[in-house]
């Protein structure tokens, strides 16, 4: 006969009922969803800047120490794509703060395959340059392994809220070009009349740039719009003449003080304007410059420039040394400052020697050369011309030899001196 059996002590079927009771709850709280890392974010300040202002990105609720890659886009005006991208790396914290204006200067055209090679976009018609309209949309993305894990927008303003502009015509003005000025009120301010290069029209980004900042300018064309010369032949000075008077006439400008800004080919227009009309012309600021009037371009046999309905003698050589001693423009005469800024790498002609040319003029035939300045950069090239820093610039645009960040670096320092000359007194 077989031993009865022994039923489970109390204690020990609690035990096991407690035991399942545990297991359960146990399996449910597998279950439960563990809390989510932070998504990353992305922040600009400020949200909306201006053409010429300092931004900072910063990325947070990333990993610590977490690799990522951080890309800005923007669509221009003509409708191409324009993008760069930086490798960046987060602290201990998950966090990671990048210049944004420096990263936004690298933006590249997008080829048709999607990529940044450097070209120049053929909707520009050639131009290397990133062209703007009145306000962009940045588009910030954040990728880790190819992954987009945050996204976020800015917007870059050409110029701020309230600048007036007005395109003018020779027919309607009597001048060609385009006015942009602060809103008025206050005090007088000093003015620019800009003068670009070789290009013909307007120098329309850097005009932007200095009505951005307070001053009036007016961009002025002197060839190549209607009622003007075709190129850049015989082109009469006293076409400056007519800006000068219509720019001092303006509302909120003070007329003692208006300076020419010329670039390239502009600057030996305002630097011989300058000598000429010492009545109305503040000072010069002169970039890639030379003091040394040139034949026409494309050449044709004719000087550049007419004054009186004479041609004005011209050198045959791209040379500080001229070969006809009247081509040398009379920049002694010039009673106010006059600020030169040159690359020592240019290879359109050699405008630091100009420069140095035109300074040495100056300061052996004057008694006084206050508010002179000679701004040269050994490493930058013709295009520390554009003045304004942190302006992208199709790299396939560069010549041999010059390097963009060279270019930048100098735009960069050239920049806040030439606004300090323009507001002096």
């Amino acid at each position: 006969m077989g031993r009865p059996r022994r039923a489970l002590p109390a204690p020990v079927r609690v035990a096991g009922a407690v035991s399942a009771a545990l297991l359960a709850v146990l399996a449910g709280c597998t279950t439960a969803p563990a809390p989510s890392a932070p998504s990353p974010t992305i922040t600009v300040t400020p949200a909306t800047s201006l053409l010429d202002q300092a931004m900072t990105v910063v990325v947070s609720g990333l990993p610590p120490r977490a690799a990522a890659d951080l890309e800005v886009a923007a669509t221009a005006k003509d409708g191409t794509t324009w993008r760069a991208d930086r490798a960046v790396t987060a602290d201990a914290g998950g966090r990671l703060g990048v210049a944004g204006a420096a990263l936004f200067a690298r933006l590249q055209p997008v080829t048709d395959h999607g990529t940044t090679a450097g070209t120049t976009p053929p909707s520009t018609g050639g131009s290397p340059y990133f062209v703007w309209r009145p306000a962009e949309t940045l588009t910030w993305t954040l990728r880790r392994s190819g992954q987009v894990v945050a996204t976020g927008t800015s917007t870059r303003r050409i110029t701020p809220e309230g600048t007036r502009a007005r395109v003018l015509t020779v027919a309607a003005d009597g001048v060609a070009g385009l006015y942009d000025a602060p809103p008025t009120g206050g005090a007088r301010r000093p003015a620019v009349l800009l003068l670009g290069g070789s290009e013909g029209g307007e120098n329309a980004l850097l005009a932007a740039a200095l009505a951005s900042e307070g001053v009036p300018v007016l961009a002025q064309a002197y060839f190549g719009e209607a009622g003007l010369p075709s190129t850049l032949s015989r082109v009469p000075v006293e076409t400056v003449d007519t800006g000068l008077a219509w720019l001092r006439s303006q509302p909120g400008v003070d007329p003692t003080r208006v300076w020419l800004v010329g670039a390239s080919r502009g600057s030996e227009l305002a630097l011989e304007e300058a000598s000429r009309r010492t009545d109305v012309v503040h000072g010069v600021v002169a970039t890639s410059p030379s003091g040394v009037v040139h034949g026409a371009y494309p050449p044709d046999g004719h000087s550049a420039w007419t004054v009186g309905g004479r041609e004005v003698p011209w050198s045959h050589t791209l040379s500080a040394q001229a070969d006809d001693d009247d081509a040398v423009i009379p920049v002694q005469r010039i009673p106010g400052p006059v600020v030169l800024v040159c690359g020592g790498a240019d290879t359109v002609w050699p405008s630091c020697p100009y420069a140095a040319q035109v300074a040495g003029r100056r300061t052996a035939t004057r008694t006084s050369t206050s508010g002179d300045a000679l701004l040269d950069y050994p490493q930058a090239g013709h295009d520390v011309d554009l003045l304004v820093p942190d302006e992208p610039v199709a790299r396939a645009s560069y010549r041999d030899g010059v390097s963009p960040q060279a270019d930048e670096s100098a735009r960069e320092q050239a920049w806040p001196q030439v606004l300090a000359a323009v507001r002096s007194r």
